[in-house]
């Protein structure tokens, strides 16, 4: 106990004698107080100053039980920075409200210089339309209240894939904080506005709202559950999943512990725009944002098994974790690609879209040299292409007979066509050969021996592959045959080539 100061100090009394010791005795009584509050103030200066003013005695947002409002959890008034991620712009989208240029202009290149700064876009640059409040924080006021704290549910703790794991634990954690769907300084969602029916405006303020810390069940499929502004449902461990040892609301390491996962501080409610497409225009971005929400952590409070919904909670079970009054930035996604990307640091930075289109297209020109180097090293090469068709019968030949390719379908371009040759006809004991003619001369394509070959229908077949003169004409003809022996054609295909010369560019 610190020293109490002397309050009995000596006064001159009318008999008193003007003496210097005598006038002196009240300076010294004042004097000895001096010096004790001096020592105590050099012992409280002795300690650790980060006690002398701890959590509690910040008032602003400060979370409470007010035995007054049994079951609820009070926060008193209190300012703070949030990020306030709503459509901007003097004509938004699906409202009828003309809302303030609350955000900063999104710019096509940054301004580095004195004379080049401008509100908007440095000089020369197109403005790029009403992004202003992607990504923007501002000021919220919050005018103080309170929140019911939902009973305990034995229902609400189990894994979906698993029913088995339904045991509900001895108790659970609930996280209490502020939403930011509403309440900005320069919000235009404001009672009065006419929104037109396309955003929630509320009264303006910001809300109190409470993160559950019950458990996903097969009922609710594994998804989430949010009302925006009032209550969450977030993952929690049934009584199987809880480890032997765990903390306690305190941060003391306990064994059985009561409760197993809590609710995140912030990641968990906060929700931004959707961005379906990184290639969406920034104005898009922002107009398509409806009512995004971020929180702001306040308190935890243990909820038992035996709590019931407007029964008094005791004030140990509430824990104060106002995170210096100011919410995230990023949402849980968005952390989480900076978290699972590849080896961040200096030396692997993040690149943005501009500096990566940069590098692939030069990557790009290198790619079309290389691809014209190699179209010219292989310009006179030519490589086949073979192409079976539906058999035409060019019928039977003895005599030389000529023929058009391309009167039977084969493209100009094939330099050799695929032909079966067949001689028929009662072969005894002649030996009849038949021969084509393309641009090399002729050529035997088939022969019968003669021997024991007679018959209606001789069954000596043979194919070859014809090289076309560049007009497409060939002929054959019947050598050494009998007067019933004859040789009859049929075109199964062609062959093209492919010039890579014809490679088309990149």
């Amino acid at each position: 106990m610190a020293d109490r100061i002397n309050e009995d100090i000596r006064f001159y009394l009318p008999a008193d004698p003007y003496y210097y010791q005598v006038d002196n005795l009240p300076l010294e009584d004042l004097v000895k107080n001096d010096r004790i509050l001096q020592e105590q103030i050099d012992e409280l200066n002795a300690e650790d100053r980060g006690t002398t003013v701890n959590r509690d005695g910040i008032n602003e947002l400060l979370p409470f039980i007010d035995n007054a409002l049994p079951g609820t959890v009070s926060v008193r008034a209190g300012n703070f920075i949030g990020r306030s991620q709503r459509t901007s712009g003097p004509n938004i989208p699906g409202t009828n409200v003309n809302g303030d240029k609350n955000g900063t202009f999104e710019m096509n290149e940054p301004p580095t210089r004195d004379d080049d700064y401008n509100v908007s876009n440095p000089p020369l640059k197109n403005d790029p339309g009403p992004a202003d409040s992607v990504g923007r924080t501002a000021v919220y006021n919050f005018p103080g209240g309170n929140i019911m704290i939902d009973g305990f549910d034995y229902n609400e703790f189990g894994i979906g894939l698993n029913p088995n794991l339904t045991t509900a634990p001895l108790g659970r954690i609930d996280l209490v904080g502020i939403t930011t769907v509403n309440g900005a300084m320069d919000d235009p969602y404001v009672p009065g506005n006419d929104t037109g029916g396309a955003l929630e405006t509320g009264d303006g303020k910001p809300k109190l709202a409470v993160v559950k810390g019950a458990g996903m069940i097969a009922g609710n499929t594994n998804v989430r559950e949010i009302q925006i502004g009032s209550r969450f449902i977030t993952v929690g461990n049934p009584q199987e999943l809880i480890n032997d040892y765990g903390k306690d609301l305190d941060g003391n390491v306990v064994p059985n512990p009561t409760f197993g996962t809590i609710p995140m501080p912030d990641d968990v409610v906060n929700v931004c725009m959707s961005r379906p497409d990184v290639t969406e225009a920034l104005n898009e971005f922002a107009n398509d944002n409806k009512n995004a929400s971020f929180f702001l952590p306040l308190a935890y409070v243990y909820v038992p098994q035996s709590h019931v919904k407007g029964n008094p909670i005791p004030t140990a079970y509430l824990k104060d974790i106002r995170p210096l009054f100011r919410t995230a930035e990023l949402t849980l996604a968005e952390r989480q690609a900076i978290a699972a990307s590849e080896n961040p640091s200096l030396r692997n930075p993040f690149a943005t879209t501009s500096h990566a289109t940069g590098i692939a297209d030069a990557r790009v020109d290198l790619l079309r040299q290389e691809v014209q180097q190699m179209r010219d090293a292989l310009a006179s090469l030519q490589a086949t292409n073979t192409v079976l068709i539906d058999p035409i019968e060019l019928g039977q030949v003895k005599n030389r007979k000529t023929f058009q390719a391309s009167d039977y379908g084969i493209p100009t371009g094939a330099y050799a066509i695929i032909l079966k040759g067949r001689i028929n006809g009662n072969i005894d004991n002649s030996k009849p050969e038949g021969y084509v003619r393309g641009a090399f001369g002729d050529t035997l394509l088939v022969f019968g021996t003669g021997e024991a070959q007679s018959g209606p229908d001789s069954r000596d077949v043979s194919r070859i592959t014809l090289a076309l003169p560049s007009n497409g004409i060939f002929s054959a003809k019947t050598e050494d045959a009998g007067s019933g022996e004859l040789m009859s054609l049929t075109i199964e295909g062609y062959v093209t080539t492919t010039e890579f010369s014809n490679i088309p560019t990149i």
